[in-house]
Order: C-alpha cells, then sequence, then structure tokens
C-alpha cells in the first residue's frame, strides 16, 4: 500500500526545458564574466606588486651605490645617512665654540631643503590607511562573497597608495609618462590648477587632450573618467586625481552678488584679454584713482572731483588699433519678460556684440560710480565689526533682516497638496551683548528668530519683531541702554520714511537710544541669513525622515523651540557663549495703521547711519563710524573720521500718534 502511494516525478515541458537550459547559460555566463573581471584585476595588482618590488630594488640597489666621493667634494649620501652622520657629529663636537658653531652651520647647510610638503600628503595617505583598516573590521560581518570582492578592492587601494606615496604626483606614474620632458609637455594644463580648486571633467579633458596630442603622440594610455574599470584602461581618473580636483557634485550655486560689481567684473573680464589691465576691482581703482591714503583712497578721489584722476585713465590703457575690434560682452540687464499675457519686468543676463570702442565707453560709466560704491561698501562693512567686537555693557549690538519664505512641505504629499503649499516668514535677529551674570568679556551671541504667518514683509513687521525682541532680552536680564541695529538698506522695511518714523516712535517707546547703520548697497549679506540655514535645513531635514509634520507657522514655531532652542546654562552650569531662542508673531499682532508722513527726508539713499535719543527727532549722516565719540551718538563733538564722515543732520517728524503701548 505504501509503495502505491508514491508519486513519480513529473517530467517537464519542452518550453520549461528550454528556459532552465537558457538560465543554467546565463548563470555560466555571469559567473566567466565575473572571474575573468577578478582576474583582470588579480593581474593589475601583481602588476603593480611588480613594479614596487622593481621600484624597491631600484632604491636599494642605488642607496648600495651611494658613496661619499671625498676627493670631489660632492655629498652623495642619502637623507637616512646624512642624519646619521649628523647624529655622530653632535656627539663629538669640538670644545672650541667658535670650531663648534661652524661644524654645526656645515651640517645645517648641507641638510637644509631636504624637507618637503610630501610629509603632509604622507599623513593624509595614513589617515586613508586608518579608514581601510577600519573598513577591513567591518567586513568581518559580511557575507563571504561580498567580503572577497571588497577585499580585492581593498587590496588595490593599499598598492594604489603606496604608488602615490612614492610617487609623490599622479603624473610621475611610470604608465602615464616615458620621460621627464614628455612629462612636463602632457600634463602642464593638467597639473596647472593645483594651487587652486578644479573641475573634475575640466582636468580630465586637458588630461586626455595632452595625451592625445602630446610630444610622442599615443605615449601616454587613455585614462578613464568615471569609476568604472574598462577592459583596456586600468588607468582611471577618479581614483587618481589630485586633491584639488573637485567632482561637479560638489560644485554649488553662486548667488545673491553685487549685480554693480558683477557686470563690472564681466567688463574687465573681456577688456583684460584686449588692453594690459588687470581683471581686479581694486587694482582697476588704484589705476584711475590717486595714491591712498592708508586704507582708502581720498574722499574727493572717491567721489569723482579731484581733476587729476579719474575713469579717463582707463583710456590711455587700451591700444587705439584695437577700438575697432568687436567682442562679445555680457550683461545683467532690466528686461520686460512675457509671462503668458502680461509682461514682467525681470533681470535677465544678457550677451551682446559691441566694439571696444563702446565697452571701454560702458567701463569708464561704470567706473565713474563705481569707486563711492565700493568705498561705502567696505566702510560699512568694517564699522559694523569693529562696533561688533567692542560692544560694552549697556549695549546690544544687532543684525537683523528677512530671509527667504520657508515653504512648508511634507514627506508622502498628495498631488493636489504640492500645488497649494503654505509658507512662513522668518526673520532672524543676531544680538550680541555683555552678560550682566558672568565675568566673561567676550560679548555673547544671541540669535532670536521670529516666525510669523504673516507674508508682508514690511515696516510694522519689524516693528512687531522687535518690540517683542526687545522683550526676550529685557526678561533675560539684559541691560539695554543703547541699541545698534545693522541691516540692508530695503525701503519697504528699514530705510524710507515710514521705517524711520516708526523708528523716531520706537525712541520715544522705549526710552533708550536706537541706531540704525545700514551696510553698503547690495552687500548686505550677514548672520542673520546663516541662522535662517539653521532653521530651515533642519526643519527640511527632519520633514524628510517622517520625524515631524511642519505645515503652518505655528508648528514650526513648536518644532523650532523644542529641537534648536540653545539656553543661557550649559550642562555644567557655566554661562553660554551662543544662545538661541524664537518667538511667534501672528499675522494679527501686527499693528498696521496709518502713518501722517506726506514727504520723504531728503537724500535718504545716501544715508547710512541714522540715530532716535528720545523719540523727539533723528539725527543722520552718510556714513557710520564707531570712534569714542561717534559710538554714544554724541552729535555735538567732532568725529575723528570727519575727513570721510559727513556731520550730523537733523530732522523730525510730526509728533506721534496716540496709540496704546
Amino acid at each position: 500500500m505504501t509503495q502505491d502511494k508514491k508519486t513519480t516525478a513529473k517530467p517537464l515541458t519542452r518550453s520549461e526545458r528550454e528556459k532552465k537550459d537558457a538560465r543554467r547559460k546565463r548563470d555560466a555566463e555571469r559567473k566567466r564574466e565575473e572571474r575573468a573581471k577578478w582576474s583582470r584585476q588579480k593581474k593589475l595588482a601583481e602588476a603593480m606588486k611588480a613594479r614596487d618590488n622593481r621600484q624597491k630594488k631600484k632604491e636599494m640597489e642605488k642607496a648600495s651605490k651611494t658613496v661619499a666621493s671625498v676627493t670631489s667634494g660632492e655629498d652623495s649620501r642619502t637623507p637616512g645617512a646624512r642624519r646619521k652622520a649628523l647624529s655622530r657629529a653632535m656627539a663629538s663636537l669640538p670644545k672650541n665654540l667658535a670650531a663648534a658653531e661652524t661644524t654645526v652651520q656645515d651640517l645645517y647647510d648641507r641638510l637644509h631643503g631636504q624637507k618637503s610638503n610630501f610629509n603632509q600628503s604622507v599623513h593624509h595617505l595614513m589617515k586613508d590607511r586608518i579608514v581601510v583598516r577600519r573598513i577591513v573590521k567591518r567586513l568581518q560581518l559580511v557575507n563571504k562573497k561580498h567580503r572577497a570582492a571588497a577585499l580585492k578592492h581593498l587590496q588595490l587601494s593599499h598598492i594604489r597608495l603606496d604608488r602615490m606615496q612614492k610617487s609623490n604626483s599622479f603624473a610621475s606614474s611610470n604608465k602615464l609618462r616615458k620621460s621627464a620632458s614628455d612629462k612636463e609637455t602632457a600634463v602642464r594644463a593638467f597639473l596647472g590648477a593645483r594651487k587652486a580648486h578644479a573641475r573634475q571633467k575640466d582636468c580630465w579633458a586637458a588630461w586626455t587632450k595632452a595625451c592625445l596630442g602630446g610630444v610622442n603622440g599615443d605615449a601616454f594610455p587613455k585614462v578613464s573618467y568615471g569609476k568604472s574599470i574598462p577592459k583596456n584602461r586600468p588607468l582611471f581618473f577618479y581614483l587618481n586625481r589630485p586633491r584639488n580636483v573637485d567632482p561637479a557634485r560638489s560644485t554649488k550655486y553662486n548667488q545673491c552678488l553685487c549685480e554693480p560689481c558683477e557686470n563690472l567684473n564681466l567688463e574687465l573680464e573681456v577688456l583684460a584679454k584686449i588692453a594690459q589691465i588687470p581683471r581686479s576691482k581694486t587694482q582697476i581703482l588704484d589705476l584711475i584713482l590717486c595714491q591712498r591714503e592708508g586704507e582708502f583712497h581720498k574722499l574727493q578721489c572717491i567721489s569723482q572731483l579731484c581733476k587729476v584722476c579719474g575713469p579717463k585713465r582707463l583710456r590711455e590703457m587700451v591700444d587705439d588699433q584695437v577700438m575697432d575690434q568687436t567682442v562679445k560682452v555680457k550683461e545683467w540687464k532690466l528686461k520686460k519678460v512675457k509671462l503668458g499675457e502680461a509682461h514682467v519686468s525681470k533681470k535677465v543676463l544678457e550677451e551682446e556684440e559691441i566694439r571696444v570702442r563702446e565697452l571701454v565707453e560702458r567701463v569708464e560709466k561704470d567706473l565713474a560710480s563705481y569707486p563711492m560704491h565700493y568705498f561705502n561698501a567696505k566702510w560699512q562693512g568694517g564699522q559694523f565689526r569693529q562696533m561688533k567686537n567692542g560692544v560694552t555693557k549697556g549695549s546690544v549690538v544687532m543684525v537683523l533682516d528677512f530671509t527667504e519664505n520657508y515653504r512648508c512641505e511634507m514627506q508622502d504629499e498628495v498631488q493636489s497638496a504640492h500645488w497649494s503649499y503654505t509658507q512662513c516668514t522668518v526673520h532672524p535677529t543676531v544680538c550680541y551683548y555683555i552678560c550682566n551674570t558672568c565675568e566673561q568679556e567676550h560679548p555673547i551671541t544671541h540669535s532670536v528668530v521670529a516666525i510669523s504667518d504673516d507674508l508682508k514683509h514690511d515696516c510694522f513687521a519689524v516693528e512687531s519683531f522687535l518690540d517683542r525682541t526687545y522683550k526676550l532680552l529685557s526678561d533675560n536680564g539684559v541691560e539695554m541702554k543703547r541699541c545698534v541695529q545693522w541691516t540692508d538698506g530695503c525701503g519697504s522695511q528699514y530705510k524710507s520714511k515710514n521705517p524711520f518714523y516708526l523708528l523716531q516712535e520706537s525712541g520715544h517707546k522705549e526710552k533708550f537710544e536706537i541706531q540704525r547703520h545700514f551696510f553698503g548697497s547690495h552687500h548686505g549679506k550677514g548672520l542673520a541669513d546663516g541662522e535662517s540655514a539653521v532653521l530651515k535645513s533642519a526643519a527640511s531635514r527632519s520633514v524628510k525622515v517622517r520625524r515631524v509634520v511642519i505645515q503652518n507657522a505655528q508648528q514650526m514655531f513648536e518644532y523650532a523651540e523644542q529641537n534648536l532652542t540653545m539656553g543661557n546654562r550649559l550642562a555644567d552650569g557655566s554661562c553660554s557663549s551662543f544662545r538661541r531662542s524664537f518667538l511667534l508673531v501672528k499675522s494679527s499682532d501686527i499693528n498696521r495703521r496709518s502713518l501722517p508722513v506726506k514727504t520723504a527726508l531728503k537724500g535718504t539713499m545716501r544715508i547710512h547711519s541714522i540715530v532716535s535719543k528720545d523719540g523727539t527727532g533723528l539725527a543722520y549722516r552718510s556714513l557710520s563710524c564707531s570712534c569714542e565719540h561717534c559710538h554714544e551718538a554724541n552729535t555735538d563733538v567732532r568725529c575723528t573720521n570727519e575727513a570721510y564722515v559727513t556731520a550730523w543732520q537733523y530732522h523730525s517728524f510730526p509728533a506721534p500718534l496716540e496709540v496704546s503701548y
């Protein structure tokens, strides 16, 4: 009975047998390719090892043949032999001080200059070796098949590091050169970028061009660009590139540049190829203006009031024979662009072909106003650093600015929600002050970030943010007799008739002196932008890994307060030198109202410093100053930097409206 119950195996059909045979053939072919691949790599490793052995043998033969020639007076000893000779000489120095000094000086002259920067590269290579050892330890947890493959790659890495350590250059590899003259010819363009960072693909293109078009034609092998190892190209560029050559993924956007500076750079770049003039803006200013007196040129020269210097000097540097040539020049312009049915004004980069004469006239026109622009940016930046580093008790230095709104995105978001997202306003204020509870002399850095659902970036929002910042600092025990604010010159937020009126009103309300200084035009990027980047990048990372859901300003504030707040005290109870706080300001908390201001302050665009002392009026001037008189806004004493800083001017807006504080 039991034998009857046994069933025989079902025979395979014809299609199943064909599929099985095909699968068996594919597996055999794959295993054959893998064996061939590892065989090539094994041969490569053995070839590298054999070459290193030959190199070692040559070095040993050379070391054995190096004998000091007494008759010729030449020192052909190895560095190790010279060091041993030095130690023996130090032990047997003569007792006569003069003779000992002569002997030591002679030994020093012989050994001097033998060291090089190669020790630093060896140090980095040893760091790589340490990393490799750690990886080997981790491979113990990997299965046998993948462990063998990884160990093979590590073996190649060890051999490659040894080769780099001995050759000290990618170009001096024996497989990449035939002679010293060929090396210098073929890799001149490639090694020219070692002092500065260069793009990987550009260097690879220069290297390939040099290899194919060198002195001896195909004296150099073709080097692949990617990470893979082709059959006929065992050497590849990616792993053997110098440390200063960066891959394309490391390139970042260079944005938010100054428009006058960038346009002048584009023009000088073209003009420098035709005439013997420098590309640097500072060198151009030194050529067209009179000699500097200290750090800056004379104010008369900067203001184009000097009869000796000026942009007219530029025409003398350009040859008349090239004036009629045509060149292509790029420039950022404001242009009306059609978007749908509407026309919108937008900054675009345009390229046009003009004559050199027109280019020189354009550069002269730009250089007529650029010296003052450059001077204002440098002067205001220097005054900000002095005020920040020299803050005293009772004073608070602030850097405030609006940043790009945070877009509330979510992970696993549906399609309809993607096109109807919400935004949050982020307004960081970085404060510097002296702590009253500890004995630290250096200033405390306190970042106060205001988060709001109000998307109108106007002066009333700034007023609300600053009022809550004053209250937060007061609650933390910060003594505030003077508030020094640094920001950019945005008209709707900080620098126009309405913000100036609110500044005068704040001086009357807060009962302490408020100074507002402005960075140079288009040069207002500061520490506030970094604080907003910390908040937005941390929130984006948490949303991506599904740790939090941020859909509005309230949730953004709760996340920031729980995860990014840094208190006044450290874990050991000491005073913290860096603090971070967050404020939630709703749109209903912002008091927008009509102001009794009809006319703007005359010369608003030239103002870089304005002060509100008691709320009855404003004192303003063209530049900021951090001297002992101006630091306290003492308008009755002459400024130390009166050669550049103009005298104070005064203005008073109408009496403040009746508002409840």
